[in-house]
């Protein structure tokens, strides 16, 4: 079954599946159930009120254009 805690676990397992580094993985949120994989990560762009002070950013709109552009600054390599 899942549930909101096997969110980073399969987080995990996708990116070591794939050669990537969780700890580059950027999440982004919608609901309370992604509180576990945002405890986990520091690239994480939040969608709610009620997770607000568990994300890196915040993003109030409709345009997940406008949400990925703040995911990037997020990862943006100097």
């Amino acid at each position: 079954m899942l549930t909101p805690d096997s969110k980073p676990a399969i987080a995990r397992e996708l990116c070591a599946r794939h050669g990537l580094d969780f700890r580059d993985t950027v999440a982004f949120g919608d609901s309370g159930s992604d509180v576990p994989l945002f405890r986990e990560l520091t690239h994480t762009v939040n969608g709610i009120p009620s997770i607000a002070g568990l994300s890196a950013v915040e993003y109030r709109g409709n345009s997940l254009l406008a949400a990925y552009r703040l995911a990037l600054d997020l990862v943006a390599v100097p």
